[in-house]
């Protein structure tokens, strides 16, 4: 079958692997719509019952597809593709027999007993060949924005702040120095660039709680997020802030989705969920005025990407309090 284009990166990340002389993928024939892979080496073919994932894997996650396939995939005979699976999630599928391989490279590859092949530890990067050379610079201007006191800095440690090689970052100051771009023109730039590309670029999944209410959700983030950086953005942050607005999506900027974190906060993956988390574009994002709260100039980004009135006007009390400039 043609290869989806969807299983290219599994099928390239499979084809490197030396002991595999062939890969193959088949439509299912148990399973509408599904694949089943063949992956062949010197001693044989090995067919695989193909379960995917288009997030980072959850325990949750995991245990669901574990449970759907029951009896009917035999130990050693399924594999899931996902776009992350962390190590205490691969270390469960392994448990139960099943082999992964993730987007990002880690992977479990048992064959009987004659083939073994592992990686762990891989995390997903920041920067994938999906960014453009415009977002990446966009991501230096928000940092520039967040912390001002950075125009006096090399380039060298504007280029650390932000994450972006050097070279990237000394295009973009010799840009905005040749158009001299005043704070209101360089937010109003960096605000169209986060809700065209950078903003679908750092999410990493939206997820649907089983109670979304913020008294009973609030807490339970706080709880799985203990221990790590993160900050609530758009309306909760804002809310925060100036106690005016919060609405009901959930704005959660994390480097990354803890494994575990579905289970603790009662949550599923859902495309269209009210709970979504994302990456800040560089560490500043987590430097907000309120413990909690993202930086004001991302929960600004945030509040000003949504549709609503209320929104809009949640962000015009974030900018003056916060940011010096109307929205």
């Amino acid at each position: 079958m043609q290869i989806d284009p969807d299983l290219e990166t599994f099928h390239r990340a499979l084809a490197a692997i030396p002991m595999f002389r062939a890969v193959r993928w088949d439509p299912s024939t148990s399973v509408p719509g599904g694949v089943e892979l063949e992956l062949t080496t010197a001693q044989g073919s090995h067919r695989f019952v193909v379960r995917r994932h288009p997030l980072a894997l959850s325990s949750a996650a995991a245990d669901r597809i574990l449970a759907e396939a029951g009896n009917s995939v035999a130990p050693g005979a399924g594999i899931v593709l996902a776009e992350h699976v962390p190590p205490a999630v691969g270390a469960r599928l392994g448990h139960a027999g099943w082999n992964f391989l993730d987007a990002v490279g880690n992977c479990r590859i048992a064959l009987d007993d004659a083939y073994f092949y592992a990686v762990e530890g891989r995390r997903p990067r920041l920067r994938g060949p999906s960014w453009t050379a415009a977002a990446r610079e966009a991501v230096v201007l928000f940092t520039l924005l967040a912390e001002p006191h950075l125009e006096r800095a090399n380039v060298a440690e504007l280029a650390a702040r932000a994450r972006v090689p050097e070279a990237r970052v000394r295009t973009l100051v010799r840009r905005l120095q040749g158009h001299g771009l005043d704070r209101r023109d360089a937010v109003r730039q960096w605000l169209a660039a986060y809700q065209a590309s950078v903003r679908s670029l750092l999410t990493l999944g939206t997820f649907q709680p089983r109670d979304p209410n913020p008294d009973a959700l609030e807490p339970l983030l706080r709880q799985a997020l203990q221990g790590r950086h993160w900050g609530f953005g758009g309306g909760w942050a804002a809310h925060l802030m100036t106690g005016y607005y919060r609405g009901p999506l959930c704005v959660v900027h994390v480097d990354e989705i803890p494994a575990e974190l579905p289970r603790m906060v009662r949550a599923l993956p859902d495309p269209r969920g009210p709970l979504c988390f994302i990456r800040p574009p560089s560490p500043v994002g987590y430097e907000g005025v309120v413990e909690g709260a993202a930086h004001p100039l991302l929960v600004y980004s945030e509040l000003m990407s949504g549709e609503s009135d209320r929104a809009h006007e949640a962000a015009d009390e974030v900018a003056t309090a916060y940011l010096h400039l109307a929205a």
